[in-house]
């Protein structure tokens, strides 16, 4: 059983619409890196001698911090790369194509965010506009 065209077409319009939501991820996961790196310049090293079951209360400081913030570094590390991946797959999937058709496709669904504005700046009908994407990626998925 093939998928239809049709489905691949309208899954990778949907993925080129999430480009700008992954760029804007991966600036918010770059600040909580930069947070977590702060955090871990103020916090000193484990000390195992001493061993705080949790029955002991201090002022608010996690005796196990450091382990905490290089856990929470490396989760927010993997799922950042996990953004630029499809960022970085979508990149190379437009390179595919001419130059000029890449432009086009950009524009519509990641410079403008829009079919209709990028319609509007090539002085295109918003149909023509959608026919010519559809004819681009039929060409592209063939």
């Amino acid at each position: 059983m093939t998928i239809d065209p049709r489905i691949e077409l309208e899954h990778f319009k949907r993925v080129l619409k999430d480009y700008n939501y992954n760029s804007l991820k991966i600036q918010q996961l770059n600040k909580e890196l930069a947070r977590i790196d702060y955090e871990l310049d103020a916090v000193s090293g484990v000390d195992p001698s001493k061993d705080t079951r949790g029955d002991t209360y201090n002022s608010g400081a996690k005796p196990n911090r450091w382990y905490e913030l290089l856990e929470e570094e490396d989760g927010i590390i993997k799922e950042r790369d996990e953004f630029k991946r499809k960022n970085q797959n979508i990149d190379r999937i437009l390179s595919m194509m001419p130059d000029d058709e890449e432009a086009l496709i950009r524009d519509a669904y990641i410079n403008y965010k829009t079919v209709q504005k990028a319609a509007e700046h090539y002085h295109y009908n918003t149909t023509y506009m959608y026919e010519k994407i559809d004819a681009i990626l039929v060409k592209l998925f063939k």
